[in-house]
């Protein structure tokens, strides 16, 4: 049981009940960074566990990690902190000139400048802007100066933590244009005060940051029409659809992606999207209701001003908190700055850190240790468990401790003497810096060595669905678009038409298996009724779809009744596995008896319309499938693609050659993605199809831009 520090008592528990006798257990570790107290951790699980289960215990002390002045810091510090299991760190890599550098600025705006400017000298020097972190005890009560001082600069940079998104500027300028629709305040900061949006306050922003502050020509009107269309209610709204136009208008996709700072943007405007579409698909969600005794499909909100309304709320009191910034493509690493908070930072380690706005107030958390209210009465949430939730000196050492022990090479400790009145410094501050020349206030901050030459670290093995890799093959800079940066498809009233044919189907398939009978015309009547769900659509288009998931279904019933007896499995998982990563999908059906054999298997996947240019995207996913098979011992005989909409079955080479050939190109594929080649292949009938065309610097058309 690894973490051992950080287990609950429910967790606990549960580790009694699977250790019981003869099982052996070992735990691993360290009770100096038990840090997850506020969500229930307790540390006297591992600090009683030697005596509660009579174990031995075998002391992990070398640290491979940071310098020797950081490692005897930390021990000094730890020592302080009350309860904890005996044991000293020792070092093993040679010490440096630049270790632990305690240090104070006069004001945050300072402090921030400062740790600017040493980034820049340290990239200078050699260091990656990934190399280097900055943790905050707070992110969001914390972090604004820097942010706002590496925007400025120009240094790309990266920012954890539960507001990291809203730390962008341009993302605070989208969503106060959704609070300016609906006449609302903004407040920029959770507990900070409320403010009046002005339209001209929004174009100058924008401005600002999409066109070297020259206001943007026409952008006030877009707006304005924006708003009128909007709120005017006689269409549906698609947010993600909407948003994009706005960033094609704001000439977004000039930006260059391939820069790190383009690519924190566009990540940035890409978890924007994956915010707009997780409030879209809650509201616009239809759902079946009970009327009159009769099932009947009630479609969700999808227009005017309540609809605004709501996401303006959505917005200000649940979104603005609970989104983190982009974290970088998969493909490769994001070179940026972290700005991370320190509970974010526990297992990770960096080059070089930096820990500001140490004051007494802020770190230790001014918080920590308060009573607070429970909605619990006592007899049931107990004193003493309310103590261990709402934290205290220990806890915040702890904290302190973790932070520390993050840098590898240099770690900066910092105060700023002053905001509107004089701060002092934390405690925590002071007690590294005892030993280590006390807290300075330097012109320049002090340089470590140039960094060793390091190996560029390799993107991490890939997981990808069929689907995104025959995306990835169609095009690959859209997969780097939608799976990379993760930009959301619009919603469409058909979105999840096929799926729900699909799931009819199974369920057909699943009673003839239970039952050894074909479902009577009732039966498949009351499952259309029953399983049949469009998550999006409103009823007329609901109902439409419906019939037409009648006709399928009838037709594929006339034609294929019998071969319902031969299933044996609907929804098979399959995953093929390659040195760049795993591939994964679930073919729809796997018959048996193909050749009036047992065991002697075909699989058929289903499609509810077709053309011929798909035809070698199908066949390449019936032979992966096959030869996923294969691996766990199953006999595929035969491959089949059927085409509901006219009831077309065409088989599919399954054959050992082409099961190669499939997964000869899978790997070349997975491998081109993992290596970050993502070379465009505009077309323009496919790009008018593309759900991210007004995003992409490479689309051969931009169909509808200069509408809002």
């Amino acid at each position: 049981m690894d973490e051992y520090q950080d287990i609950n008592p429910a967790q606990e528990r549960l580790i009694q009940l699977l250790s019981r006798d003869p099982v052996q257990l070992c735990v691993v570790g360290d009770d100096d960074q038990s840090i997850y107290q506020w969500r229930g951790s307790d540390v006297s699980n591992i600090l009683t566990f030697a005596r509660r289960r009579k174990a031995a215990t075998v002391r992990l002390e070398t640290n491979r990690r940071s310098l020797p002045q950081i490692v005897s810091t930390a021990n000094r510090f730890a020592r302080s902190i009350p309860d904890r299991l005996p044991k000293a760190m020792r070092p093993t890599r040679a010490g440096a000139k630049v270790e632990v550098v305690p240090w104070s600025a006069d004001t945050p705006e300072d402090e921030a400048s400062r740790i600017a400017d040493t980034i820049e000298r340290l990239h200078e020097l050699g260091y990656r802007y990934q190399d280097i972190a900055v943790l905050f005890r707070s992110v969001r009560t914390s972090a604004r100066p820097l942010v706002d001082e590496l925007e400025e600069r120009g240094i790309p940079y990266s920012c954890g933590g539960r507001t990291g998104l809203f730390m962008q500027p341009e993302i605070g300028f989208f969503a106060q244009i959704h609070a300016w629709f609906v006449g609302e305040e903004w407040r920029d900061e959770r507990y900070g005060e409320k403010h009046s949006v002005e339209l001209d306050q929004i174009v100058d922003g924008l401005s600002r940051h999409f066109n070297g502050g020259k206001t943007i020509r026409g952008l006030k009107k877009y707006l304005e029409d924006w708003k009128t269309i909007c709120l005017r209610g006689n269409r549906p709204v698609n947010l993600v659809r909407d948003f994009y136009r706005l960033l094609n208008f704001l000439n977004a996709h000039q930006i260059d992606v391939d820069s790190p700072p383009g690519s924190a943007r566009f990540g940035a405007f890409a978890r924007f999207s994956q915010l707009l579409a997780d409030f879209e698909h809650v509201t616009r969600r239809g759902q079946p209701v009970e009327e009159g005794g009769k099932r009947k499909y009630r479609a969700g909100r999808d227009r005017g001003l309540s609809y605004y309304k709501r996401l303006y709320s959505y917005l200000m009191y649940y979104a603005r908190d609970a989104y983190e910034d982009f974290e970088g493509e998969q493909a490769s690493l994001l070179d940026a700055v972290d700005i991370l908070t320190v509970h974010q930072a526990k297992g990770l380690e960096w080059p070089v850190v930096f820990i500001p706005a140490l004051t007494d107030l802020r770190f230790p958390s001014f918080n920590a240790g308060k009573e607070q209210d429970w909605l619990l009465p006592e007899e049931v949430f107990p004193k003493k468990l309310r103590l261990r939730y709402e934290g205290g000196d220990t806890e915040e050492r702890r904290l302190f401790y973790v932070a520390f022990t993050r840098a590898r090479d240099t770690v900066y400790v910092s105060y700023f003497r002053r905001i509107k009145q004089e701060m002092k410094p934390s405690p925590y501050l002071e007690e590294v810096a005892r030993p280590n020349g006390g807290i300075r206030s330097f012109a320049r901050l002090p340089l470590p060595a140039a960094p060793e030459e390091m190996k560029e670290p390799e993107a991490p093995p890939l997981d990808v669905s069929f689907s995104e890799l025959a995306g990835y093959e169609e095009c690959a800079y859209r997969y780097r678009l939608s799976g990379s940066f993760g930009f959301q498809q619009q919603l469409a009233v058909e979105l999840g038409y096929g799926r729900a044919i699909h799931h009819v189907l199974r369920h057909v398939a699943e009673t003839v298996r239970r039952t050894g009978r074909l479902p009577t015309a009732r039966q498949i009547e009351k499952m259309l009724d029953e399983e049949f769900y469009l998550p999006f659509a409103d009823r007329p288009a609901f109902t439409r779809m419906l019939a037409s998931a009648r006709r399928l279904v009838d037709g594929y019933l006339d034609h294929y009744r019998e071969e319902l007896k031969r299933i044996c499995e609907t929804e098979r998982p399959f995953q093929v596995h390659l040195q760049d990563g795993t591939i994964s999908g679930r073919a729809d059906v796997i018959l048996d008896m193909e050749d009036g054999q047992p065991g002697r298997l075909a699989i058929v996947d289903y499609k509810t319309a077709k053309d011929s240019g798909q035809d070698d995207r199908f066949a390449f996913q019936i032979a992966i499938y096959a030869a996923s098979a294969r691996g766990e011992g199953l006999d595929v005989i035969a491959g089949y693609v059927h085409e509901l909409q006219h009831g077309v079955r065409e088989a599919v080479d399954v054959s050992a050659e082409a099961h190669e050939r499939a997964v000869t190109r899978a790997a070349s594929a997975i491998h081109d993605i993992r290596s970050g080649a993502f070379n465009p292949q505009p077309e323009v009938d496919k790009c008018l199809q593309c759900d991210y065309h007004l995003v992409c610097g490479y689309a051969a058309v931009r169909h509808g831009e200069s509408e809002p």
